[in-house]
C-alpha cells in the first residue's frame, strides 16, 4: 500500500472516529417537559417523549406510554406500537407487543416471531430467551437466524460473556460454550460471568437473616475459561484487580493475593488488608498492623514486591506520580522538634514518588500539592516567634528548596508564575525568585489567587486585581467571591450574580440565593422562593435529566 493510502486510510479513520464521537444525539428536556432529540444545540424533532437514549446508530425512545425507534437524523423508523423494547443489538431489536417478545430489524420487519415470555439482547451472537410452563420460566439460548442453539431446558440462565453462559441446573449452575456444550461441572451455588478470562465461583452457600439483611455463608474460588479452579474454593470473599492480573482472597479473616494463574504473591496474615489497586502507578496499597505505629499502610508491586514500606498514612491518591502522606516521628525526631519548634505535631507531612524515592522529606506540618512547578511546604515556626504559628517555603519537583521559610502566608504559585505571600504583616505578589512584583494597599484583600485575579476592598466596594496591583474589574460588588473555573459570584444590595474574568456579568444580579462557587455544569439559583437553573454561558436550562445529573430536584 502506497504511503499516500495509507494517509487517507488512516486520515479517513480518525475523521470517522472524531464524527462518531460528536454526532451521536440525545434527548433533551424542552419546556414543554417532555423530551425532543438534539444534536448538539440543534433540536431534530419536537417535545413528543417521555425518555429515550441513542446507540449504535438508533435512538429508543417512548411515546404516549409505548415504545419506538427513531434515526440519529430524527426520523421515526419504528413505530410507536411496543409495550417495551431493548437496544439495537447485533442487527435485531427486541420487542415487547403486550403479550410476547420477538426481534424485528431497522425497518420494523419482524424477524424473529413473537413467541419468548422474556429475552435479552442479542450478546455474542445467542440470545437469551425463556417461556413459561406450570408457572416456572424454561431457558434457552438462539441464534440471530432464530434458530435454538439449546433448547429451553434451564432453571436459570446468564447471557454470554467470553464465549460462555453460566446456566443452572437441578438448583446449581455451571457453564455452557456458545454450541451448548457443558465446560464446567454442575456444583456451584452461585457463579458470575467470566470477566478477563477468570469467572468467580461459590460452594456451600447457606443464607440466613439478620435484621431484615440476608447473610450469606459460602466457600468461593475461581475458575478459568478451561474449568480450572485456579483459585481454591476455600476462601471467604474473592475480589478480582487489574483485568483479571491479581486477585483478592479472604481467608480465616486474613488477606491474600493471588496472580491470574493462581499463584500467592501476597500470604495470607502478612497484611491486615489489601486496600485498592492504583492504575497509574500500578501499585497495589496495602495495610499493616504495626505494634510500635498501629494502622500503617504502603505499596508493592505486582510481583508482592513494597516499593513504599509500611509506615506511612497516605493522604491522597497519587497525584502526578506523587502521593501525600503523613509518618509518625521517631524518638530522636522528637527530641530535635522540642528543642528547635515551640508548638509541633508528631505526625509530619512529606512527599513520595511512585518509585518509593522521598521527594520531601517527612519534616513537615503541611504540604499542598505540586501545582504550577512547585510544592507550597508549611511548618511550624521556630522558638521565640510569637506573632503567628505556621511559616511557608517552596520546594521544587525534585524536592529542593526554592524559597525560605519566612512567609507567615502563602498562595500556591500561579500559572503565570506569581504568589501571593505575607510577610511582617503585609500582602505583597512575588515571582518564583522571590522578588517582589507589586506591594497592594486595600482595605481588604481575599488572600487567594483565582484565575490570575485577586479579590480586593477599596472601603466602599469590591473589584479584582492581578500580581502588577492593576485593576482588571473596578470596584462595583458590594461581596466579591473568588473565581473558580472562569466565573465568580459577586453581590449588589443582598442580590446574586456571576461575573467572568473581564468583568461582564454572565449570570445576571438579581438571584436572592447563590452558591459560592459555580462549580458544576449547571447551577440551582433562586429567585422568589423558585429554582432557576443557569449554565456557565448564563443561559437557563429546562432539561430535567441535567438538573438531576447535576445533584438537583
Amino acid at each position: 500500500m502506497s504511503k499516500w493510502c495509507l494517509f487517507l486510510f488512516f486520515n479517513s479513520l480518525f475523521l470517522t472516529t472524531i464524527f462518531s464521537q460528536n454526532s451521536t444525539p440525545e434527548f433533551k428536556t424542552i419546556p414543554n417537559g417532555k423530551k425532543a432529540l438534539f444534536l448538539k444545540k440543534k433540536q431534530l424533532t419536537k417535545g413528543l417523549y417521555e425518555r429515550g437514549s441513542c446507540y449504535n446508530g438508533i435512538c429508543r425512545a417512548y411515546k404516549n406510554g409505548f415504545a419506538g425507534f427513531l434515526d440519529y437524523k430524527g426520523n421515526e423508523i419504528v413505530s410507536f406500537k411496543y409495550s417495551n423494547a431493548y437496544a439495537f443489538s447485533e442487527g435485531l431489536i427486541a420487542v415487547y407487543n403486550g403479550y410476547k417478545w420477538g426481534f424485528i430489524n431497522k425497518k420494523d420487519e419482524v424477524k424473529i416471531p413473537f413467541q419468548f415470555d422474556t429475552v435479552s439482547n442479542f450478546n455474542e451472537g445467542r440470545c437469551l430467551v425463556a417461556i413459561r410452563n406450570n408457572n416456572l420460566l424454561k431457558y434457552g439460548f438462539i441464534n440471530t437466524k432464530g434458530i435454538f442453539i439449546v433448547d429451553y431446558k434451564y432453571e436459570n440462565a446468564h447471557s454470554f460473556s467470553e464465549g460462555f453462559a453460566a446456566v443452572l441446573v437441578n438448583n446449581l449452575w455451571g457453564f455452557i460454550d456458545k454450541n451448548g456444550k457443558n465446560c464446567t461441572p454442575f456444583k456451584y451455588c452461585e457463579i458470575k460471568d467470566f470477566k478477563n478470562g477468570i469467572a468467580l465461583v461459590d460452594i456451600n452457600c447457606s443464607y440466613y437473616e439478620e435484621e431484615d439483611i440476608t447473610i450469606k455463608n459460602s466457600l468461593t474460588g475461581a475458575i478459568n475459561t478451561k474449568g480450572e479452579e485456579i483459585i481454591p474454593l476455600i476462601h471467604e470473599n474473592i475480589r478480582v484487580w487489574n483485568k483479571g492480573s491479581v486477585i483478592e482472597a479472604v481467608k480465616n479473616n486474613t488477606v491474600g493475593l493471588y496472580n491470574s494463574e493462581g499463584n500467592i504473591i501476597i500470604p495470607f496474615g502478612k497484611y491486615h488488608s489489601i486496600n485498592r489497586f492504583d492504575e497509574t502507578s500500578q501499585l497495589i496499597e496495602v495495610t499493616k498492623d504495626d505494634d510500635k505505629l498501629g494502622y500503617v499502610n504502603g505499596f508493592i508491586n505486582l510481583k508482592g514486591k513494597e516499593i513504599i514500606p509500611c509506615k506511612y498514612r497516605f493522604s491522597s491518591y497519587f497525584i502526578n506520580d506523587f502521593i501525600y502522606a503523613q509518618k509518625d516521628a521517631t524518638e530522636e525526631e522528637l527530641i530535635k522538634l522540642r528543642a528547635t519548634k515551640r508548638s509541633f505535631s508528631n505526625r509530619r507531612s512529606g512527599v513520595i514518588h511512585k518509585n518509593g524515592t522521598i521527594i520531601i522529606p517527612f519534616q513537615f506540618k503541611a504540604i499542598s500539592v505540586f501545582r504550577n512547578g512547585f510544592f507550597k511546604v508549611e511548618d511550624y515556626v521556630n522558638k521565640g516567634v510569637t506573632n503567628h504559628t505556621s511559616t511557608f517555603a517552596f520546594y521544587n519537583k525534585k524536592g529542593e528548596q526554592i524559597l525560605p521559610f519566612k512567609y507567615s502566608y502563602a498562595t500556591d504559585f500561579s500559572k503565570n508564575g506569581y504568589a501571593l505571600v505575607k510577610e511582617n504583616k503585609g500582602y505583597k505578589f512575588i515571582d518564583t525568585y522571590g522578588k517582589i512584583i507589586s506591594i497592594p494597599k486595600y482595605d481588604k484583600i481575599d488572600p487567594y489567587i483565582f484565575n490570575d485575579l485577586t479579590a480586593v476592598f477599596n472601603g466602599d466596594k469590591w473589584g479584582f486585581i492581578n500580581a502588577k496591583n492593576e485593576i482588571i474589574i473596578d470596584f462595583q460588588f458590594d461581596e466579591a467571591n473568588r473565581f473558580h473555573k472562569g466565573l465568580a459570584k459577586v453581590s449588589n444590595n443582598k442580590k446574586h450574580g456571576f461575573i467572568n474574568t473581564k468583568g461582564e456579568v454572565i449570570i445576571p444580579i438579581k438571584f436572592d440565593k447563590a452558591n459560592y462557587y459555580f462549580t458544576d455544569e449547571i447551577e440551582e439559583l433562586i429567585l422568589d422562593g423558585k429554582k432557576q437553573y443557569y449554565n456557565k454561558k448564563g443561559k437557563v436550562v429546562f432539561d430535567e435529566e441535567l438538573i438531576r445529573k447535576n445533584g438537583y430536584r
